[in-house]
């Protein structure tokens, strides 16, 4: 009797409650070899995450328990840079229990107070919409990394970098010839969100592997933050088959594991010395 309550209370909501559609782009899985880009569902503000990944494993005719090993991804930009045209992206994977309309109108909340703040004369905020900003993925856990295009953080709940984040500091000691021999752009994984990748620019200096948001200036007298990670008493080993991070590598320290995967050719700037 409390199901069939609580069923209607469901139908009853639902009624109320026009729902809203999303686009969900499909991210490859061994389950399916055929490329689906994504597929349209309608949601409403009852709706759970995991009921969004079973809507798509039943749109997609997989196997029933495939939602398991699946999870949806929220990706929204929040800025873009007026000089470079760098574009800020947040990354946040949804838990089972989290409701992808509410999640969309706390983002979209986040944009219109951003855009109001640092264009108060333009068009109203009120105008963006959802489907400008938002962008969501559907991804098997034993698929390869989410690729984005531009670069992205994470979510209040998946940012695990402030802790371990030093104190500003002149880094221009790394831009000497023997540190450059080994730098370039990688994409590091969150240690909280499994499909958070953040690409860092990280350089071998002797028994420390340092990385940091952006290549250090040669000019000394200029700070950043950076993190140094010991190599003393790591080691280093290709990850787990199970994973399918492509060109990547697990380095296991005293403190956690890292894996790092080799960041694409659109991220990278090359340089004669990388190696």
């Amino acid at each position: 009797r409390q199901q069939q309550q609580q069923q209607r209370q469901q139908q009853q909501q639902q009624q109320q409650d026009r729902g809203v559609f999303i686009r969900v782009a499909v991210h490859e899985s061994q389950d399916f070899n055929l490329a689906v880009p994504a597929v349209a569902l309608r949601i409403f503000s009852s709706t759970t995450a995991q009921e969004v990944c079973q809507m798509v494993v039943q749109k997609l005719k997989l196997p029933s328990n495939s939602s398991t090993k699946c999870a949806i991804i929220m990706v929204y930009t929040v800025h873009q840079d007026e000089h470079n045209g760098a574009i800020q992206q947040v990354l946040h994977t949804l838990g089972d229990g989290e409701k992808p309309v509410q999640l969309q109108e706390r983002a979209m909340k986040r944009c219109r107070d951003l855009a109001a703040e640092r264009h108060p004369n333009t068009q109203p905020p009120s105008l963006l919409q959802a489907e400008d900003v938002i962008h969501w993925f559907f991804r098997d856990s034993r698929s390869s990394p989410l690729e984005l295009e531009h670069d992205a953080s994470g979510s209040e709940a998946s940012e695990d970098e402030a802790a371990t984040k030093d104190h500003p500091q002149d880094l221009s000691h790394l831009n000497d010839d023997n540190c450059t021999r080994c730098a370039g752009f990688l994409l590091k994984r969150s240690a909280h969100d499994p499909n958070l990748w953040r690409k860092r620019f990280c350089i071998l200096a002797g028994d420390k592997l340092w990385y940091m948001r952006r290549r250090p200036q040669r000019s000394r007298g200029q700070l950043m933050h950076a993190t140094c990670i010991p190599l003393v008493a790591s080691s280093v080993d290709e990850p787990p088959q199970a994973m399918r991070i492509p060109f990547g590598f697990e380095l296991q320290t005293v403190d956690r594991v890292y894996y790092v995967s080799r960041a694409e050719p659109k991220h990278c700037i090359p340089s004669s010395n990388e190696c």
